[in-house]
């Protein structure tokens, strides 16, 4: 929220950056509430069966390793990237976020550059 561009002049407050983050937050759990209880749902049934059939197999590469930023957590996270609603709607995302931000300051919206933002922000 802090990397919106505003005008010269133009900041949010703390207290403006909270009450923004709560709506974001809430916004984002309604939507992608029912894609974490399939993502929970499968890696319970993953466990289940690894469990049953004794799989304790110790991977070499584990995503503890080096602190999280390794070649298995990079892969996971470009699959996450496309294959989630987190990662498909991220353009919506940035551009509800700006519009809030904007209204929140009350500067018009359509001074905002949704395409040039979403670009920035895209990786």
């Amino acid at each position: 929220m802090q990397r919106i561009p505003l005008p010269d002049g133009v900041h949010l407050t703390a207290d403006e950056t909270e009450k923004l983050a709560d709506k974001i937050i809430l916004i984002q759990g309604i939507s992608l509430d029912s894609e974490f209880k399939g993502l929970i749902a499968h890696l319970e049934v993953l466990m289940v069966d690894s469990i049953y059939h004794l799989k304790i197999d110790r991977v070499k590469r584990s995503l503890m390793r080096n602190g999280f930023l390794n070649r298995d957590t990079k892969k996971l996270i470009k699959i996450l990237d496309k294959e989630t609603l987190l990662g498909a709607q991220r353009g919506q995302l940035i551009a509800l976020i700006a519009a809030a931000v904007y209204s929140i300051k009350g500067i018009d919206p359509s001074e905002l550059d949704v395409d040039l933002l979403t670009a920035q922000f895209s990786e």
